[in-house]
Order: structure tokens, then sequence, then C-alpha cells
């Protein structure tokens, strides 16, 4: 099965790429084959429509709180509201979060999915500091448009999935599994060693699945 592993971000540039590794698992081990950059959204659009079989993860979130969306009547499923987004501009977009908060009372600005309290993250509404929310208008759009499965962290492995399948990835939840602290931060250097600390905590405690890379 060919896995892909994507580090996202909202304003790809050659500075700041969308980084993807490129790994093969056999059933034992997941090998790291290569890392790919891509500088703008037309390259990440190109590998979403890569033939499958693969799945692919990605540290953006898919949704919104199901509060917002029906406060906002953006619709009833997913591919109501995430189509509705990909009809907007980004400025459109963010006036509409903005917007609302402003409609909130102190203390209950933004809303939460149960995922998200889960891995102790921050809400999919944010627009800055962290900026998920800008992450997920330009990401979810995009996972809908070619059509690939998006796949609930509810749902059992056992299904038999389309040959493109798209999960969400946190790294706090990821962190969590291996019992250390949430690695995303606004301070970039902390960010480094809480990583590393969190990828070999889940190795750990996912022993069964054993990892090889070009570079080791």
């Amino acid at each position: 099965m060919r896995v892909y592993g994507l580090d996202f971000t909202s304003a790809p540039r050659k500075a700041k790429p969308i980084t993807c590794a490129a790994c093969d698992f056999d059933g034992d081990r997941l090998r790291l084959d290569s890392l790919d950059a891509f500088a703008d959204f037309e390259q990440f659009e190109t590998f979403l429509q890569l033939p499958g079989p693969w799945i692919a993860g990605f540290d953006f979130p898919f949704g919104q709180p199901a509060e917002l969306i029906r406060n906002l009547g953006w619709g009833k499923t997913w591919a109501d509201y995430v189509g509705r987004v990909g009809c907007m501009s980004k400025a459109q977009f963010v006036a509409a979060i903005t917007d609302y908060c402003a409609t909130r009372p102190p203390g209950n600005k933004f809303h939460y999915r149960h995922s998200d309290i889960l891995a102790g993250s921050c809400s999919p509404m944010m627009l800055y500091g962290v900026p998920v929310g800008r992450m997920f208008f330009q990401g979810a759009p995009r996972l809908l448009a070619p059509g690939a499965s998006v796949i609930r962290a509810t749902q059992p492995a056992a299904i038999a999935w389309p040959s493109r399948r798209t999960r969400r990835w946190s790294y706090g939840a990821g962190s969590r599994s291996g019992g250390t602290r949430p690695t995303i931060s606004t301070n970039r250097r902390r960010n480094r060693p809480r990583r590393a600390g969190t990828l070999s905590a889940v190795c750990a405690r996912h022993a069964a699945i054993r990892t090889a890379s070009p570079w080791t």
C-alpha cells in the first residue's frame, strides 16, 4: 500500500511548501521513499489525482464544528458545507467566521468538535496564530473535488474503501496516544523537540509497525 503524510500550509510557496512524505507499507514495515515539496496548490491538486490504491494523512481539519454549520445554515452534510465553502473567496470565508465570532459572548467565540476536545486541539474556526481555519478553507474543498474517500476516525478499517483514501492526522491525537503533550505551538522552536518526542512515543506504543528510510 502506498502511504502519504502531508505537512499542510494555507499559503504554500518555495520557502514554505506543502511537504509530502511518500512511503510504502507492506503490512510489517513502513518505508519512507522520498520527500516531495509542493510550492503551490496546483501541485497539491495534481497529487490528489494520483491513481490508487493509496492512503494519505493531512494535518489540517477536514471539517468545522456542527454548531457553527447549523447556526450559519451551511448545509446538513460534509459535502454540502465544504462545497459551499469552496465557492467562497478567502476574504468571504474569513469575514463569515469573523462576523460570526463577533456575535458570540465572551468565552464562547469558538466551537469545538469532539475530536478537538479529545486531542486538545484548537478550534478549526481559528484564523490567526495557528490558522487551522484557513487551512480548512484551502484544503477541504480540494479533497472534495477529486472525489477521494474521506475516512472518519470512527469507521472500521475492515471496510473496503475506494482506491484513494484520506484521513486527518492530528499531532495532538498522535501525541496523546503516545502519552506525550500536543506538539502544535505558535513557538516554532518548541515544535521540533516535541514532534521528535511524539514520533518516538508513538513508534514505541505501536511497536508492531517497523519504520525504515533511505537515511537510516
